[in-house]
């Protein structure tokens, strides 16, 4: 059976976060992340050139992606301002660069088109096909242009588009306007494209509509050997250009450069860039289909003082949108607009600010969706640049006041330092995590049943003071967990210790936490324990000698009251003293630590009353050695203490030593317990006793490439009964944390996640793994038998089923769905898979991507000649 907690958060993922079907994530057996959680924020590095079209459901934007080598990305947008690929959908990710990008809906399919580096050092155009689901078509790209081009952009005419473009073919210096005719299914009528205008002086920055009959193309034309004016030129369906001379749009004093074009109401619009009064200004021109120009002297858009310029316009069946950059501020570039009626009025005089934020926003584009325009444009923040959006009703009211975020990228937080308690009912998690960003950790938690389900999926924030917060302990008092860490709060500078309780429900009880230690300097790697009466912190400290660390304690009552509110010096040896560790015996404390006062590293210990009184003030070295020794561990048995370490003998590297000690003080195991001398290093030992024997845990490199978890048990008398591997998977496992109740454990780490819900994470996470009979080699825990079981969730379905299945070892195994005739519809995998377990999510859709009627269904697992079957039932 799959463990609940798999299915419950796959089902958040698919609700909340919208899993991709065909995506999955593979369960090792009993293991399990305690944090499934990430966030959508603006995508790492550059998105620019963004451009925008509608498919009568969805929006569909795409834009540059990079910032040296660049991709083109794009991602569906609902009319609602909802994005649907959150991850972005990869377009062209070939070599080099793939820049520019325009995008245009033909009733069925977008057609998107670009410049493209990836043959070498010159661009050509190329350009793909994609679905309304989001399916690109042309994955490799389509060659629209052989020749040296850029700047593409693209009409559709009913029947087939065409894609019109700068092109340097004539020469280095100039460029000319071509363009090609390209089939809906992705054929180039004409090869090499046809010249559309091959004046002198160069051509620029086409763009191109249609208008019912005919093409009309625009550009910017140097022909007259000084500043370049607006031209036009209508062509054909089947090519032919019908102004070979071309139309003069606007020939007025200064520069006219960036057309852009639309068609409504039987008639054109084009704006422009125009410097006619000394300043970058926007200026339009109706033009008739039969190519008159209405407008000679142009319409002044916007002539304020300032710069305006990068045009864009959409028509709403009613009147046109003229969207563009301006400078007006002085300080930022920003975007407005204004509406025009088809009779060349400007119905927004004061003009319509739909961008304008603290940092740059530049290169607008606009569509329509029947109800309301959406305006996308490129924000530069000073450490990312994204593509943003702003929808905008037809009588020119902005709808979204916060701009929407539309290149978003899946940010998956870090995770560390765990620790664990346990209530009687459930354990409670504890950790560093980092989902807040900022470079500083919080203090996170989640409590989690014996069975391994997590009932917190989203964390409990326990606290998430501004700076940093780190190194968690906790322990349980029978009513309340206590959290205590390192937290920089006050100053931002110095660590503190501070704590809170947390009620067995999860609920944090003191959200503001409790100070315990805000002595001078740093206080630092807190530990805790309980006597039955009151808690006793201790940590590491250097209040008298910034450049020492002692080690000092604190007892506080459940009610949260400090009651060594300057702390108990433990031990105030020279050198320093580090990273404590405490744990109550019958009637006193034993407190152990890593300790320097002979210039190398040892372990010391000293049992403190229930009073706070030191009653071993010199410290107990246990086995002094010339090995260098460090980060002790310390549990209780109910007679003496085992205390772990990690020593470096002569000629070997880190292993993992210990020793009992008498509640008097004494060292019983005189030459010490070898814990593991594995090759290579053993790190960071964790310990529990169950009742009967302890439980150890630490991180392990034996394996040479990668840090891994193992453990061991040892009985009372000292022997190490049994280890077992705890978690060997790909990526480096440290810091494990360990509770050991009867015959089973609960082990916790921080490891390696290359991706999570399918999406790339790369980023260290809290793991939970349960260990029955932990002494026992774990490969006994998976059964020889080859198993090819199935679990279908929910069955009926409606939309998304989730099929668990397991491999009972190494092997190839395939999983396929079949019709009622036996015909195999979809091919779930067919491959070599590890033992384990695994779950997928069919759509219902086969291996064409087609949506399967409602019926009967039978799902096939298996591996050579073991297999199994079930039906499934697809509703409507």
């Amino acid at each position: 059976m799959i463990n609940p907690i798999t299915l419950i958060i796959i089902n958040l993922a698919i609700s909340i976060f919208g899993l991709t079907p065909g995506q999955e994530t593979i369960i090792f057996e009993n293991e399990f992340l305690i944090d499934k959680n990430f966030f959508y924020r603006p995508k790492a590095g550059f998105q620019s050139f963004s451009s925008v079209a509608f498919d009568g459901i969805n929006y569909l934007i795409v834009w540059q992606d990079g910032a040296g080598l660049t991709d083109i990305y794009g991602t569906r947008l609902t009319s609602e301002g909802v994005i649907i690929d959150s991850i972005g959908i990869p377009i062209s990710n070939a070599p080099r660069y793939q820049n520019s990008p325009e995008v245009l809906f033909d009733g069925d399919k977008y057609f998107i088109v670009w410049e493209d580096y990836r043959s070498g050092g010159i661009p050509i155009i190329y350009g793909c096909r994609l679905n309304p689901d989001g399916t690109v078509l042309d994955t490799g790209g389509i060659i629209i242009s052989l020749t040296y081009s850029c700047a593409p952009h693209l009409a559709f005419d009913g029947t087939n588009y065409l894609v019109v473009w700068e092109d340097q073919r004539s020469g280095y210096f100039y460029t000319d306007i071509y363009g090609a005719r390209v089939t809906q299914s992705g054929m180039v009528l004409d090869p090499g494209g046809f010249p559309i205008s091959i004046a002198g002086y160069g051509q620029s920055s086409p763009r191109v509509t249609f208008g019912g009959t005919n093409y009309l193309v625009v550009w910017a034309d140097g022909r007259n050997g000084q500043n370049p004016d607006i031209y036009g030129a209508r062509v054909s369906t089947a090519g032919i250009v019908i102004d070979t001379v071309g139309i003069i749009i606007s020939n007025a004093p200064g520069t006219q450069v960036y057309p852009t074009i639309v068609y409504g109401n039987n008639e054109y619009l084009i704006a422009w860039r125009d410097s006619r009064n000394g300043n970058a200004d926007i200026y339009a021109s109706r033009v008739t289909p039969d190519g008159i120009v209405l407008d000679t002297l142009g319409i002044p858009v916007d002539t304020t003082v300032s710069a305006q310029s990068q045009p864009a316009l959409y028509f709403d069946g009613t009147n046109f949108l003229v969207v563009w950059r301006d400078y007006r501020d002085g300080a930022n570039y920003d975007i407005y607009g204004v509406r025009i009626n088809p009779s060349g009025n400007i119905l927004d005089t004061a003009f319509i600010p739909i961008a304008t934020g603290i940092n740059h926003e530049t290169n607008p584009a606009v569509s329509f969706d029947t109800t309301n325009y959406i305006v996308t444009f490129t924000n530069e923040a000073e450490q990312n640049v994204d593509i943003m959006g702003v929808r905008i009703s037809k009588s020119g009211v902005i709808i979204d006041t916060s701009a929407i975020l539309i290149s978003t990228g899946v940010y998956f937080y870090s995770q560390s330092s765990p620790a664990l308690s346990f209530c009687g009912q459930n354990y409670f998690a504890v950790w560093e995590d980092e989902r807040n960003g900022n470079a500083n950790c919080d203090i996170f938690g989640a409590r989690i049943t014996c069975s391994g389900l997590v009932l917190d999926s989203a964390g409990i924030p326990i606290s998430v003071a501004t700076n940093d917060q780190k190194n968690p302990a906790v322990i349980f008092d029978g009513t309340n967990y206590f959290v205590v860490w390192q937290d920089k709060r006050i100053n931002g500078l110095n660590y503190d210790i501070f704590g809170a309780r947390i009620n067995s429900q999860g609920i944090v009880l003191d959200t503001l936490g409790i100070p315990i230690s805000v002595a001078d300097n740093d206080q630092k790697n807190p530990s805790v324990a309980i006597d039955g009466t009151n808690y006793f912190v201790v940590w590491e400290d250097n209040r008298i000698n910034q450049y020492n660390y002692d080690i000092y304690g604190a007892r506080v009552t459940p009610e949260g009251i400090v009651l060594d509110t300057g702390g108990i010096a433990i031990d105030e040896a020279q050198e320093y003293q580090i990273n404590p560790r405490v744990i109550f015996g019958t009637t006193n404390y034993f407190v152990v630590w890593e300790d320097y006062r002979n210039d190398i590293g040892e372990i010391y210990g000293c049992r403190v009353d229930q009073n706070g009184a030191v009653i071993d003030t010199g410290g107990i070295a246990i086995l002094p050695s010339p090995n260098f020794r460090c980060n002790p561990a310390v549990a209780f048995d109910g007679n003496n203490y085992l205390v772990l370490w990690q020593e470096s003998r002569p000629s070997t590297y880190w292993d993992i030593y210990g020793t009992r000690v008498t509640q008097t003080g004494l060292v019983i195991d005189s030459t010490g317990i070898a814990i593991s001398t594995a090759p290579n290093s053993q790190w960071l030992p964790a310990i529990s006793f169950n009742g009967t024997s302890y439980f150890t845990a630490w991180q392990d490199l034996r394996n040479w490439s990668s840090w891994d978890i193992y453990g061991a048990r040892v009985t009372t008398s000292g022997m190490v009964s049994g280890s077992f591997n705890v978690s060997t998977q790909i990526g480096n496992q440290h810091s494990p944390a360990i509770l050991a109740l009867g015959d089973s454990a609960l082990v916790l780490y921080s490891g390696w996640c290359d991706s999570i819900l399918g999406f790339p994470a790369n980023v260290m996470r809290i793991w939970g793994k349960m260990l029955v009979d932990a002494g026992v080699a774990e490969n006994r825990l998976i059964p020889k038998a080859i198993e090819t079981q199935i679990s279908l969730f929910p069955n009926p379905f409606r939309n998304l089923l989730k099929i668990g299945v397991r491999a009972g070892k190494y092997g190839r195994y395939r999983l396929e769905i079949f019709n009622v005739l036996g015909q195999k519809i979809k091919t779930i995998f067919n491959e070599e898979r590890q033992s384990g377990y695994y779950e997928l999510i069919w759509d219902g859709r086969d291996d064409r991507n087609r949506q399967m009627p409602a019926g009967v269904y039978y799902v096939l697992y298996q591996m050579d000649d073991s297999k199994t079957t079930a039906k499934i039932v697809l509703l409507k």
